[in-house]
């Protein structure tokens, strides 16, 4: 069951495909593999994390 922040949100998507498939969607596990060959500008949440215990040079 969607919380009332997540039918805020998602209501635009919920009005054309239903609260099901939102429900479907929010449970669903997504795997980014290869990002680094898509070119362009990559989302923050596919770049590697900063290297712990070093300085800028």
């Amino acid at each position: 069951m969607l919380t009332n922040r997540e039918l805020e949100r998602y209501r635009r998507q919920i009005a054309l495909f239903g609260e099901e498939a939102q429900e479907r969607l929010a449970s669903a596990v997504a795997v980014i593999a290869g990002a680094g060959g898509l070119g362009g500008a990559r989302s923050p949440s596919t770049l590697p994390p900063p290297a712990s215990g070093r300085s800028g040079s």
